[in-house]
């Protein structure tokens, strides 16, 4: 696991408001209400994994939740480890300078991008945020080129070119699709 870094865990309000739940940062203790922690979170852009905060102090949060879904704010344990979610990071870096990391579900949903009744256990509570990657292979289904020269992991022996690989791969398989679909109309 990869520590993302320590504080109090919040989100940005428009991310309760559209229902996308899919941003959340850490803020120092003495400055709550104002600028989030710098988090350096360019190196884990666009991998898979899961976020996930780990309880160092519990505190009690004054958020009233989200009256709609009938979701509050609840007390975890100290040392309780929360996952907040699973998908690809992403980070938004907003215009008071303000950034954010987040995960962005591979199943095309427009909301709960993080789970919201995590989200609100671990809400305003002091945390550790970690990222962990997912382990996962793959059907991609394309054709096996890694400009990363490294081998394909194959799952059989039928020699279709097509190949299993490791969730940072993901963007070959875009090239080699259209590779192989200009190939195919030569």
């Amino acid at each position: 696991m990869t520590l993302i870094g320590t504080g109090i865990l919040n989100w940005p309000r428009k991310e309760r408001v559209d229902d996308r739940y899919g941003l959340v940062a850490l803020w120092p203790r003495d400055d709550e209400m104002g600028t989030p922690i710098p988090m350096d979170i360019n190196p884990l852009e666009g991998m898979r994994g899961e976020l996930i905060a780990k309880v160092l102090e519990t505190r009690h949060s004054t958020h009233v939740g989200d009256i709609f879904r009938g979701i509050y704010p609840v007390t975890p344990e100290v040392g309780e480890e929360i996952v907040l979610g699973e998908g690809v990071v992403f980070y938004e870096v907003h215009d008071d300078g303000r950034t954010f990391i987040g995960l962005k579900p591979e199943d095309g949903r427009t909301s709960d991008w993080l789970d919201p009744k995590m989200l609100y256990r671990a809400h305003a509570q002091y945390v550790e945020l970690y990222f962990k990657k997912s382990e996962e292979t793959y059907k991609c289904d394309s054709l096996c080129i890694h400009f990363m020269n490294k081998d394909c992991i194959t799952e059989d022996e039928d020699g279709d070119g097509n190949c299993d690989r490791p969730d940072e791969y993901r963007e070959v398989g875009d090239v080699a699709d259209a590779l192989n679909d200009e190939a195919l109309l030569k």
